[in-house]
């Protein structure tokens, strides 16, 4: 196997990650951000596809074993998007790794933007490329500078907006029925131990209500109420059977009142069909949610696991975010 790597170091003041936006009572995590380092392209090559899958790392500069997330973006992104994300939750302790897949724009060019059925007809080349960072962590540990003995095997979440979340669904072991034969097949990997669904896809031609009876490990949903498909113009609920249908232990379901497709800007300046308006507030509430769930379950955190609750979100966002759980 060979790697390519080109390495930029960043170092980010906390004072860069624009927190005066959080409310002071929302979920923060640490008080004292770590500095972060940012790698913005790792090429790990796969010689079973024959394919190279570009990777930005986003890691936190001090010494120390942190838990690894794994994120995947939405149709036609990039491994440079959601840093208003990413950067944050490296700065709570996490390695973010985020790759670039085949349905990108960067990749595919202009041709992407007119033609839907490119975009969708890669969509099985997602969960391989999860997969594969999974099962290469040590290499790219070994590999990138100054990540060597950072990264804790045993603690990898998985997450994904819109197409991601539907690439994290299927490594979370949410099964897709193939439409020829009416078979289900099974992308799961068995290693992550959380995973966040940012904009899922509900049920529909490939996935069915016991499609869901798979994803059995701990996850959160995160919807908002105008947060419609710009697939198949499907308004929020159809984004919540995921919930619906999986089974209970660990599941939580985040409604965000008034969130588009975007969340406010979750993906950073980029816009796309359904993206909606800025809104900081929202983008603050996506942070304190998925930090909470990442500590709660990544690093059993019982602090966040107590902020989870429904009546606590209710009152922290003044009723802007519904929070449930089963």
């Amino acid at each position: 196997m060979r790697y390519l790597a080109t390495i930029l170091t960043i170092v980010f003041s906390c004072g860069n990650l624009g927190w005066s936006q959080i409310p002071v009572k929302m979920y923060q995590g640490k008080p004292v951000p770590l500095e972060i380092r940012v790698v913005r392209t790792f090429v790990l090559h796969d010689s079973k596809r024959g394919k190279d899958l570009p990777l930005r790392i986003t890691f936190p500069a001090d010494s120390g074993k942190y838990p690894v997330i794994i994120w995947s973006h939405g149709a036609l992104g990039s491994k440079d998007g959601y840093q208003p994300l990413i950067t944050h939750w490296a700065s709570q302790g996490y390695v973010c790794i985020q790759p670039t897949h085949e349905d990108s724009g960067k990749l595919l060019g202009w041709r992407a933007f007119f033609n839907r059925k490119i975009i969708w007809n890669k969509w099985a080349t997602r969960p391989p490329d999860i997969s594969l960072i999974i099962d290469s962590l040590s290499v790219i540990e070994k590999q990138v500078a100054g990540l060597r003995g950072k990264m804790d095997f045993n603690r990898v979440g998985v997450g994904g907006h819109s197409f991601g979340a539907f690439t994290a669904q299927l490594i979370g072991g949410v099964e897709i029925v193939n439409r020829r034969n009416d078979r289900k097949l099974n992308f799961t990997n068995s290693r992550p131990s959380a995973i966040l669904l940012i904009s899922p896809q509900g049920t529909g031609a490939s996935l069915r209500p016991d499609s869901f009876h798979g994803l059995t490990r701990p996850s959160m949903i995160i919807t908002g109420t105008k947060d419609k498909s710009p697939v198949n113009g499907k308004g929020y609920r159809w984004r919540t059977e995921v919930y619906r249908y999986a089974p209970p232990g660990d599941k939580f379901l985040a409604i965000i009142k008034n969130a588009y497709h975007g969340f406010g800007g979750i993906a950073g300046p980029v816009r796309f069909r359904g993206s909606g308006p800025d809104n900081p507030r929202q983008v603050t509430y996506v942070r304190a949610l998925s930090t909470a769930f990442w500590n709660a379950y990544l690093k059993q955190d019982s602090t966040a696991k107590k902020f989870l609750s429904p009546k606590n979100i209710a009152d922290f966002t003044e009723g802007d975010v519904e929070l449930r759980s089963k």
